[in-house]
């Protein structure tokens, strides 16, 4: 059983992936794990001058062609994303053949304990291993929100709580095939269904072949508006900065400055190669803060029983998981 960590990214992102990267490697103590760095807009020449530093950290960087995503512009949604996310659908042919498994990881997370228990879970046959989105939190709640999000889980066949976020995800190389083939042919089928591009696709098609892990192996944005976990004696494996801004880009509520250490270390192990350090606009920036004063102000002043609610939903979800992963790893027992 041969596991590798995956990144795919174009070459706008390659900075914040190669942070995640080291994240990764810093808290791999297995033998034998690449960490690989897909890059889809690369050759071998642009990439050349960069090898000595990714090597530096025991990262692999390596263009990859994938001709057949220009075909998905269309069925493309998510306008926070680019259409290369999509380049996930591709990664068991772009693997080294002895890879057995991956765990796949968006290029805005946080590693920041050690993931060797996370890369030997078992996975179900041929299938794959997540961790709940946030939507979760709005399970039995009442309101316009909640009624949009059941509509939107209701046109997948997914519920509040069978619904994954797509970010932090353990395949079986073998069944990735024909999830990622039947995932395609969803959102090709279903676009105006797929909110969330292949994340949406993904949980369309993946009943049956799936198993939840703790919410420790992905702890998002809209949790920690919520819960900040390490108050109560909790401290994720996985932080994921769902949304804007990015901690990189403004150290605010609900992530401060201690989150960028790997992203500060990116930026050392690179100065001086050209790679670019991408920024939002102005406009886009201001409309992920104010996203965030809303989400702030809602569950201080209108909703505040929510707090108290996804505070407890949080609680279990950090407790619960499948696959044989420890579910009290990261949890302080005097707590």
């Amino acid at each position: 059983m041969t596991c590798a960590v995956v990144l795919i990214c174009d070459t706008n992102f390659i900075l914040p992936s190669f942070a995640t990267a080291i994240s990764a490697r810093a808290n791999i103590a297995l033998d034998g794990v690449p960490v690989i760095i897909f890059v889809t807009d690369a050759t071998e020449a642009s990439l050349a001058s960069l090898r000595p530093a990714a090597q530096s950290r025991d990262i692999e960087l390596t263009p990859a062609q994938i001709p057949e995503i220009e075909a998905f512009k269309s069925s493309h949604r998510d306008r926070f994303l680019p259409v290369a996310t999509l380049s996930r659908f591709w990664v068991d042919r772009l693997l080294p053949s002895n890879i057995s498994r991956f765990l796949y990881l968006d290029g805005d997370i946080l590693i920041n304990l050690s993931i060797d228990e996370l890369l030997m879970a078992p996975i179900p046959e041929n299938g794959i291993l997540t961790a709940p989105d946030t939507v979760a939190l709005c399970a039995g709640e009442v309101g316009p929100g909640p009624r949009r999000e059941k509509t939107y889980l209701d046109g997948l066949g997914s519920t509040f709580d069978s619904y994954f976020n797509a970010g932090v995800l353990l395949a079986d190389r073998s069944g990735w095939r024909a999830i990622a083939d039947n995932a395609m042919q969803f959102l090709r089928d279903h676009p105006e269904k797929c909110r969330s591009s292949d994340q949406s696709a993904l949980n369309a098609v993946t009943k049956g072949k799936r198993g939840m892990l703790s919410q420790r192996w992905n702890y998002q944005s809209d949790h920690m508006t919520v819960l900040d976990p390490r108050t109560i004696g909790v401290e994720p494996a996985i932080y994921h900065f769902t949304g804007g801004p990015k901690p990189w880009h403004q150290a605010t509520w609900p992530w401060d400055e201690s989150f960028n250490w790997a992203y500060r270390d990116a930026l050392k192990v690179l100065e001086g190669l050209g790679v670019a350090d991408p920024k939002p606009s102005p406009a886009q920036l201001a409309e992920g803060l104010a996203h965030r004063a809303r989400a702030w102000s809602r569950l201080k002043y209108y909703f505040p029983w929510r707090r108290i609610t996804r505070g407890r939903r949080i609680r279990q979800l950090l407790a619960q998981g499948a696959g044989g992963v420890s579910l009290a790893a990261g949890v302080n027992k005097a707590a």
